[in-house]
């Protein structure tokens, strides 16, 4: 392979893993894809040249980004590192095929190539979003406002637009680069312009205003769900839940599984539980696993949030409805037996789970109000899909809370790079988000996309802060689909329209 090429590979690579959290230059991002502009514009590497090129950039750029997969399960990062890849490979090979066909001009085709391929990478058994371009901006909240109309996927896509404008200001001739400047400055200015005025005018109907308290009890994930340590997990949370009783929230958040034990059924352990509620009179909301049975009598194990009010005995549920694979469960197990029993003999410590099929929306009684307040709640790995999380807003939700579980992945990039996300959900559907982790990073977003108050990871702590609801829709919450289907659609006529000029140029050629 040629030193050129070599470079270019890891440039891309570096600046896209230098422009994602934790770290904070998500500008490099605007830079990241001139590389390889430069690369398929200015070589004669096939096709199948770029495809690896492409496969290999991924490889690097996904193993310097979430490496910490590893930190729970090897075998999963490794099926990550030659699965993800794969997307990135696709877009090279495709964005080549176009410039070929078409010429330089092809690569005004890449903000909607790169962004389909990101809704297509999204979808499926194996959907991941975490890797989007556009989580990179969740630190400069101002640029990105206008993600409540188009989504995550229009900040992809403005990234990606920036990048090629970049490119023809660096490479083309005066005319053209004067334009691609003034474009380039119109893209960054209107954002900035619009960011500002939305964040200044806080024109969000407020309907009421609650206190919540989260419950961060810093729990080591594999000891707490050994048998003898589940007295001293309720202890935890008890005593620190105890903590802010003077501060009378409304409601009280624990993470995901901090109950690690079969709540529904444990009628002691449930007791337990009522006791913290029905003392402070504070409604909870708590992780962890449930159990059903379908007619045929076989079980169903579910990760779980419940809801329970103080002295009322009937408790809300909702099942996680994005499960991660080969973690929580085994993809194709009912299709594929011959898979899953692989799988097994491996003993890989694959979860058995069943995932949720229904979106919930829990409700209650704040201390001060008569009609009840409703919000939703996601588990974890749920809260990376956009179009789930706005489908509890559209239920009625008046804010969200996301509990989750870190903890699996120690002080690596992956419980910042989670807590980022959460930004953008807050964005999208003009909302409040609440995070509650059992080792951090917990916190308030408010609906511009702002952490207000936030945790420490690995602490043992509490936060309480008050929130207002709203059950205003935005563009996105309403419309979310709009967006990613018209990208789709335009990308299709991209490569049509491709084909055919390709095709008529050899005609002229004859």
């Amino acid at each position: 392979m040629k030193k050129y090429v070599i470079l270019y590979i890891f440039l891309f690579s570096i600046l896209l893993i230098g422009a994602t959290p934790p770290s904070p230059l998500g500008f490099l991002a605007f830079a990241s894809l001139i590389p390889f502009f430069n690369l398929i514009n200015n070589s004669r590497l096939t096709i199948k040249n770029i495809f690896w090129i492409g496969y290999l950039s991924g490889v690097i750029w996904v193993g310097g980004t979430i490496y910490w997969i590893s930190w729970a399960t090897v075998p999963g990062f490794f099926g990550v590192l030659f699965y993800l890849p794969l997307f990135t490979a696709l877009y090279f090979m495709l964005q080549k095929w176009i410039v070929g066909k078409v010429g330089e001009a092809g690569l005004f085709a890449a903000p909607f190539i790169w962004t389909a391929i990101e809704i297509i990478e999204s979808k499926g058994e194996f959907g991941f979003t975490w890797q989007s371009i556009a989580y990179t901006q969740t630190y400069s909240p101002r640029f990105i406002q206008f993600a409540h109309f188009t989504g995550m996927y229009g900040v992809t896509f403005w990234v990606i637009l920036i990048n090629v404008l970049i490119y023809f200001i660096l490479t083309a001739k005066r005319k053209k680069k004067i334009y691609a400047s003034a474009a380039a400055l119109l893209l960054f200015l209107i954002p900035w312009i619009y960011g500002n005025f939305t964040m200044m005018n806080k024109n969000i109907p407020v309907q009421k205003k609650i206190k919540v308290a989260l419950v961060q009890g810093n729990i080591d994930p594999y000891k707490k769900w050994t048998k003898t340590f589940i007295d001293s997990n309720y202890v935890v949370y008890k005593d620190l839940s105890f903590s802010v009783a003077g501060q009378k929230p409304d409601l009280i958040v624990w993470p995901e599984t901090a109950m690690p034990f079969y709540i529904r059924y444990k009628f002691s352990r449930m007791k337990q539980v009522r006791l913290i509620t029905d003392s402070m009179n504070s409604t909870l909301l708590t992780g962890a696993p449930d159990y059903s049975w379908d007619k045929n009598g076989k079980g169903h194990p579910y990760n779980s949030a419940f809801l329970i009010k103080p002295g009322i005995m009937k408790m809300l549920s909702y099942a996680k409805m994005h499960l991660v694979p080969f973690s929580e469960y085994v993809p194709f197990r009912e299709t594929l037996p011959f898979f899953g029993k692989l799988i097994d003999k491996l003993n890989l410590d694959t979860g058995d789970f069943s995932a949720g099929d229904s979106i919930v929306v829990f409700s209650f009684i704040p201390r001060k109000g008569n009609s009840s307040i409703k919000f939703g709640t996601v588990i974890c790995f749920d809260s990376i899909f956009p179009d789930l999380v706005r489908k509890f807003f559209n239920k009625g939700a008046q804010f969200l809370v996301i509990i989750t579980n870190d903890g699996w992945f120690g002080r690596t990039s992956g419980p910042f790079q989670h807590e980022r996300i959460a930004v953008l959900r807050a964005i999208e559907n003009r909302a409040w988000v609440v995070r509650c982790a059992n080792t951090g990073i917990s916190g308030f977003i408010d609906p511009y996309g702002r952490y207000v108050d936030k945790s420490s990871i690995d602490t043992r702590t509490t936060i309480v802060h008050d929130i207002s609801t709203n059950t205003s829709l935005t563009f996105f919450t309403k419309h979310g689909l709009i967006f990613p289907n018209f990208i789709l659609i335009i990308s299709l006529l991209i490569l049509l329209v491709s084909v055919f000029l390709g095709n008529a140029g050899k005609l002229l050629k004859k």
